[in-house]
């Protein structure tokens, strides 16, 4: 008998500075740690349901006993979070629905290697699935939607397909995050993704497998007019030239090329 098709995921990304994001404080503020942990644990029922979680009388009599807070409380909290833009207005007013652009996104990137995982269009609030199967070859990007596709497709003699940045930072530097993959899109205005990658080397090289030594890399690699991968490759010559045998103690974080945080 074939293995059922799974939906949910068995775990979800959470950022160390969650609880920092402005939307996310305004809940804190209002309701404690205990609004926070009701956040979460709705997240949990989201992600372990695929990418939303109906919220019908039904399940909020359910979820208010299993996380034993007063079925009045988690309403409110759920309002807030509605009314801040953690979950769609406009899907929780029509359908009772709790989801949101980001968490579709995430849901997408976590399921990239599935095959033939889509959203439903009455609840799509991205605009593209990224692991349809029309783009599943080995190479192909397989990254949330706001991951940009390669700005041109760049003739090489080996014929293989320009690396994604995000992929890259995904697979060799730690599991990414919605706010990495931003920031990577937004690096991509200033460099094209091999210079991206570049850096993320560095860091492996450095043994800081963190998105502030690759961050801090490149805007030092920036700083210094650099445009592309010749003009980064000459900048790491002339340091390894102009080092000094006697290496002086820097920070584990903090870029061989200078600290600019």
């Amino acid at each position: 008998m074939a293995r059922p098709t799974k939906d949910g995921l068995d775990y979800f990304p959470l950022d160390v500075d969650m609880d920092q994001d402005d939307k996310v404080l305004i809940i804190i503020s209002k309701f404690g740690f205990e609004g926070f942990g009701i956040l979460v644990k709705l997240l949990m029922e989201i992600y372990k349901n695929g990418y939303f979680y109906k919220w019908t009388e039904k399940e909020q009599i359910i979820f208010s006993s299993r996380v034993s807070v007063d079925i009045n409380l988690v309403k409110e909290i759920v309002e807030e979070c509605v009314k801040w833009g953690l979950f769609d207005q406009k899907i929780y007013d029509e359908k009772h629905i709790l989801t949101s652009k980001g968490i579709q996104e995430r849901f997408l990137l976590a399921t990239s290697r599935r095959v033939n995982v889509n959203i439903n269009e009455e609840l799509r609030l991205v605009s593209v699935d990224i692991n349809s199967n029309s783009n599943k070859k080995k190479s192909s990007k397989s990254t949330q939607s706001k991951v940009k596709e390669s700005k041109e497709n760049k003739s090489k003699e080996s014929e293989e397909e320009e690396k994604d940045a995000a992929v890259f930072f995904d697979e060799n530097i730690a599991p990414i995050s919605s706010v990495v993959v931003q920031q990577i899109e937004d690096w991509e205005n200033d460099f094209p993704s091999e210079v991206i990658i570049r850096a993320m080397e560095e860091a492996i090289f450095q043994n800081a497998r963190n998105w502030k030594y690759i961050n801090n890399t490149l805007k030092n690699w920036r700083s210094n007019g650099a445009k592309n991968l010749n003009d980064v490759e000459h900048l790491i010559r002339e340091f390894e030239r102009k080092k000094n045998k006697t290496i002086p103690f820097k920070p584990k974080n903090e870029s061989r090329y200078g600290n600019s945080w």
